[in-house]
């Protein structure tokens, strides 16, 4: 769906990738993730991270890099 918010249990399964990978990647290169948050429900203070396509690519492309060698 373009434009939906994907969760990270969504998007570690379409890498095929642990979600403590997704998270460790989501730290370093968060600067190249234009990804968005979301309230929990009922307007708490916790956030939900989501991942928009743009970030699906972005993490593509690291995965592909990292599998040629390349390092954080």
């Amino acid at each position: 769906m373009p434009g939906s918010l994907l969760r990270p249990s969504d998007v570690a399964q379409h890498l095929n990738i642990p979600t403590s990978t997704l998270r460790r990647w989501s730290y370093y290169f968060a600067d190249y993730l234009p990804s968005r948050t979301q309230d929990a429900e009922g307007g708490a203070a916790r956030t939900h991270r989501r991942y928009s396509d743009a970030d699906v690519r972005v993490l593509v492309e690291v995965k592909h890099l990292l599998a040629k060698g390349l390092t954080y």
